[in-house]
């Protein structure tokens, strides 16, 4: 019904027949509607809220249709009768089947079970049992969602890397999680009216914990960087729940990284998270926004920033924790927020504090191992074109992470082109990506005050954008740039026969 009364009135307010609510329109609507918000939530923002819970409901209600008629061929599982079955269907007599459903119903620490049961086998509750669960939640006190047993299951169920979403999605659809987690429970569909965020911090996080997920997976090429990292930790349950929690602290008012950062100390220690692992969680919650910040808008090659970032992250192990975090969280706010820039710079704050850490002015023993063998393959491959005095060279003047940011074969690139340098004074090297809707452009030449600037300019006279940008300079000041460009918006504008006039610009 609520629906339907926000349709009339966008209809009679534009006057024809339209079912969006633009943002244009939703202050309107929202005076007319005559929602308040509180003093940490503007009107908007409780008029959205409201109608979030609405589409919800109705979503629900379809799920639920739409599984039962699926039920003969979707695997599930029925644990009312403490049998597994692929069809849902309770193989117990009507009577016993009853004894197992009242012992079902006395216990939050059995749906526990069944939810870390259901992620071991790839499988997810009927829906007589999610029904269950769903109508029977009132009827405990908040005592019963925190016992030692549960907690421990709960955990169990966040070490399981590349398999977490999903169950905890499940649990949040059937208002479970936000009795285990009150705290993450008041995210459920909280809304911030900005342009910026397009989900709900609810459903945001999610989508943040997914995409964890594929990273533990291996799915999708970018990922495979932090799959990396993600390897390394050992015990997920401290990543995965800081990232579950990291915005719990929005809708309290500013501040919400120290806000939430005290709400999760205090459930960390409930679920019985020791206090090492409690500090590591609280940190990261805190902190969350922080490895964004200093990568995006400080200079990174100032000692002093390193530092006081450093001091902060305190670990290695938290500083992998947090370049994950991070990224999942970046990339969880709205498709195309995260760049190969941004993804750049994140990697550069990243190696830096990371050797900080380690407490060498150069680069880890391990990363080093990486360098010689990024060496190795680059005299492999221009074996027969450039001698090797000249690729030792050419290492030993630029900088000598450069091999870890840039690929094999940008570097062979880059020493390819760097002979003609001795003709002209600039190298340009272009390669189209039309299905992608960029071009990556190389140059080389000889660094001078306002490069970048005067390059910048260029590309906007042909209404191009730079997507992303690798700048590396030599110590005998030859400028190695790689570019990403790309038309407004993302459309593909730079053709082939574009490439001669930009040169001349």
């Amino acid at each position: 019904e609520f629906l339907q009364h926000v349709r009339n009135e966008l209809h009679f307010l534009t006057g024809r027949r339209t079912d969006i609510l633009s943002h244009a329109l939703l202050n309107t609507v929202v005076k007319n509607f005559g929602f308040r918000g509180s003093k940490f939530q503007k009107d908007s923002e409780a008029f959205l809220k409201h109608y979030y819970l609405q589409a919800r409901r109705i979503s629900q209600i379809l799920e639920t249709i739409l599984i039962r008629r699926r039920s003969e061929t979707r695997r599930s599982f029925n644990w009312l009768g403490g049998r597994y079955s692929p069809f849902g269907a309770p193989q117990k007599k009507k009577a016993s089947s009853q004894i197992e459903h009242s012992r079902f119903l006395r216990s939050p620490e059995k749906w526990m079970q069944h939810f870390r049961y259901g992620q071991s086998q790839g499988v997810s509750l009927d829906e007589p049992t999610r029904t269950t669960i769903r109508q029977t939640l009132p009827q405990f006190k908040q005592a019963a969602f925190s016992t030692s047993a549960l907690a421990a299951d709960f955990r169990a169920i966040l070490r399981n890397k590349g398999k977490v979403a999903q169950v905890i999605r499940q649990m949040h659809d059937l208002g479970f999680l936000g009795r285990v987690l009150p705290e993450f429970g008041r995210l459920t569909c909280l809304a911030q009216h900005d342009l910026y965020h397009k989900y709900t911090t609810d459903e945001h996080t999610l989508r943040a914990l997914e995409i964890l997920d594929e990273i533990a997976q291996g799915q999708g090429t970018s990922h495979g960087p932090y799959q990396k990292v993600l390897n390394e930790i050992h015990d997920s349950s401290t990543l995965y729940f800081a990232l579950l929690m990291h915005d719990t602290g929005k809708g309290l008012g500013g501040g919400h990284s120290s806000k939430g950062a005290l709400l999760v100390r205090r459930a960390a220690s409930r679920l019985g998270f020791d206090p090492d692992e409690g500090e590591k969680i609280q940190l990261l919650v805190q902190h969350h926004l922080l490895m964004g910040h200093v990568s995006q808008r400080r200079h990174l090659d100032d000692s002093h920033t390193i530092e006081e970032f450093v001091k902060k992250v305190q670990r290695p192990d938290i500083l992998n924790m947090l370049l994950l975090i991070t990224y999942t969280d970046a990339q969880a706010v709205a498709p195309g927020v995260w760049t190969d820039w941004k993804d750049y710079l994140l990697w550069d704050l990243y190696y830096k504090a990371y050797d900080r850490l380690m407490f060498t002015q150069g680069i880890s023993s391990s990363a080093r191992a990486e360098l010689e063998t990024v060496h190795q393959q680059v005299a492999h491959l221009l074996k027969l074109e450039i001698d090797a005095a000249t690729i030792r060279k050419h290492f030993r003047l630029m900088p000598e992470k450069y091999a870890l940011y840039t690929s094999t074969s940008q570097i062979v690139k880059h020493l390819r082109l760097l002979p003609q340098l001795e003709e002209v004074p600039v190298v340009l090297n272009w390669e189209g990506h039309p299905d992608k809707g960029y071009t990556d452009l190389t140059l080389v030449t000889r660094d001078h005050r306002g490069l970048f600037a005067q390059i910048a300019g260029t590309l906007s006279a042909f209404n191009l954008n730079i997507l992303s940008a690798q700048l590396t300079t030599r110590d005998d000041g030859i400028v190695f740039d790689q570019f990403q460009v790309g038309g407004q918006a993302g459309n593909y504008r730079l053709h082939q026969q574009d490439y001669p006039r930009v040169e001349k610009l």
